[in-house]
């Protein structure tokens, strides 16, 4: 049974939203999450688990579409 959803399914990083590459309004967009917590959430990521976080902000980053 097919779920009814509003939000895409499809992950993009929005250009008018972004603080750096706008990857963290991307998920806050996708997930349907306050962007602010999302960005918090980065923070105590980098602070903990710096080059895992760095690595994966860069990837995302640069293979994901900028709408």
């Amino acid at each position: 049974m097919r779920s009814h959803y509003s939000r895409s399914h499809r992950f993009y990083r929005p250009s008018n939203r972004k603080k750096v590459a706008g990857v963290c309004a991307g998920i806050a967009l996708h997930q349907g999450w306050d962007v602010s917590l999302v960005r918090i959430a980065m923070v105590v990521s980098l602070i903990f688990f710096t080059t895992p976080t760095l690595v994966g902000y860069i990837i995302t980053g640069l293979i994901t579409d900028s709408i």
